[in-house]
């Protein structure tokens, strides 16, 4: 009976929220998933359970419902076909979790990596991340050199405590953390490592694809656009195939061989009048760029001279206008 309340559950979070995030939960604290549920309270629903039961219910789940079945009579009426569901099954191996998303992906995605929190490297576990030891005092006496020495670090006593010389790569990713090294980093005083739920992969409605993708912003998307654009106006260039990418581009180029041409013949045309004035007599160059600044430098005096004309106006007025 538990677990097929266990499975109802499932399959109603399905339907209602079919946007699922799979994290894995290692090194991650009863605490910690509390106060992310707190977070994601109303945004989203997280789902924990053995992997061979939430497959087992999604196997079920796919499964037509038969008269000897004994939840036949539950699910006759209310069972729909939902094939895409086999690509989430193979995804549901090791230490892992459901997150179903009620509000927006991306805003879940974000309080779940904001929810980690620091940790310091315990021995025999997996280095989620490198870490380095860098130069600089450690604020420990000189009798405890034995660590530094045990590991190759190169030390001095400066002040009356060690001071690290060289930096050092210490602890390698996926690689396991040694005694040694935990140790070290514990008389440090460094937490080198944050755990929390991982996002691995995303499940949309049947498509599947990795966390990754939440992070593209909308200036990365048109930034990879363009450059593809880019790509293929060179390719359609190089080749002599017109595109729409490369049509401005030919444009562009045909009108300036049209100019050197007009140029040399001194021939002129309407559209090239001013690039051929500015080339016979380059001085018109520099009068056209500072014109901008010219212009801008009379906008404040015909204020003056608007502002001193109204200030005559009034007084005008009050010489003539107010006697009567």
């Amino acid at each position: 009976e538990a677990k097929y309340d266990y499975w109802e559950k499932l399959w109603t979070l399905i339907e209602e929220a079919p946007r699922i995030l799979i994290c894995e939960a290692n090194n991650v604290g009863s605490k910690q998933l509390q106060d992310l549920r707190r977070v994601l309270r109303n945004k989203a629903t997280i789902l924990f359970g053995k992997n061979t039961l939430i497959r087992a219910g999604l196997k079920h789940r796919l499964t037509e419902p038969n008269a000897e079945d004994e939840d036949f009579e539950k699910r006759k009426n209310t069972w729909t076909p939902k094939p895409e569901l086999e690509h989430l099954i193979p995804l549901l191996r090791g230490n892992v979790c459901l997150i179903f998303c009620h509000a927006e992906m991306g805003e879940v995605l974000s309080a779940v990596e904001e929810s980690k929190v620091p940790a310091e490297a315990k021995a025999g576990t997996i280095a989620p991340n490198d870490v380095h030891v860098y130069p600089g005092p450690t604020g420990m006496d000189p009798s405890q050199t034995s660590f530094f020495q045990a590991l190759g670090i190169f030390t001095k006593i400066v002040k009356g405590q060690i001071d690290i010389v060289n930096e050092l790569h210490l602890i390698f990713k996926d690689k396991k953390v040694g005694n040694s090294e935990a140790v070290l980093l514990k008389k440090l005083g460094v937490k080198p490592f944050s755990f929390g739920l991982k996002v691995k992969n995303v499940y949309d409605n049947g498509s599947v694809y990795s966390a990754e993708v939440l992070k593209l912003t909308n200036d990365i998307l048109l930034g990879k656009f363009m450059n593809g654009v880019r790509n293929i106006a060179a390719m359609s260039l190089t080749l002599g195939i017109p595109t729409a990418a490369s049509a401005p581009h030919s444009i562009v180029s045909g009108f300036k061989n049209l100019v050197s041409i007009a140029h040399v013949v001194d021939y002129t045309f309407s559209q090239a009048e001013g690039l051929l004035a500015v080339l016979k007599d380059p001085s018109k160059l520099a009068a056209i760029q500072s014109a901008p600044g010219a212009a801008k430098a009379a906008e404040p005096a015909k204020e003056a001279e608007k502002s001193e004309e109204s200030d005559a106006d009034a007084d005008l007025g009050g010489m003539f206008g107010d006697d009567f």
